[in-house]
């Protein structure tokens, strides 16, 4: 029965924006066809908060005060407060990648290079990267088939916890 006291309140508003635009370009050449695509994309994340707070709290040693449902008696403090707007944060993402599916016979390869740039506000952050992609698939069967597959990615950052000192701001990408 024990529990934590701590306020939290926002105002929060997300928005995503994506677009990507592929040229498809096909080719047969015996015994082998290729499936070649060349594209870019490009993909903001905005977050904003307003009227942000959060707050627990804590004794003299840095824990954060606590109670237990058995001892109601000893009502925990308010963690009162009022909240600010946090700045604005905003990433982008684009990307051009050239991608090739080669068939042969029951056999298919997929290869494909990503550039990849995150652009992150307001903290600065900016990474590149070429993210490579690799796949086999062998239809041994008309219903059946094995498939491997290997790829690299990239992720924006997520945000920092709210117990964290820069609580809401963005970490770095992930690879």
């Amino acid at each position: 029965g024990d529990y934590v006291l701590y306020k939290y309140h926002a105002t929060e508003r997300r928005a995503t924006q994506h677009s990507e635009s592929s040229l498809p370009l096909d080719t047969a050449t015996r015994p082998l066809a290729h499936a070649l695509t060349l594209g870019v994309e490009r993909i903001e994340r905005q977050v904003r908060q307003s009227d942000f707070y959060s707050s627990t709290s804590y004794d003299a040693f840095g824990n954060a005060l606590s109670g237990n449902l058995a001892t109601t008696g000893q009502p925990l403090v308010d963690p009162g407060g009022s909240g600010t707007n946090l700045a604005p944060t905003k990433a982008v993402q684009r990307a051009a990648y050239l991608a090739d599916r080669v068939t042969w016979g029951s056999f298919r390869v997929f290869a494909s290079a990503r550039a990849v740039t995150i652009d992150q506000q307001p903290s600065g952050i900016r990474e590149q990267h070429v993210l490579p992609q690799l796949a086999l698939s062998w239809m041994f069967s008309p219903n059946q088939q094995l498939y491997a597959s290997w790829a690299r990615g990239l992720e924006f950052g997520s945000e920092a916890p709210l117990t964290a000192a820069n609580a809401g701001s963005l970490l770095a990408p992930r690879l």
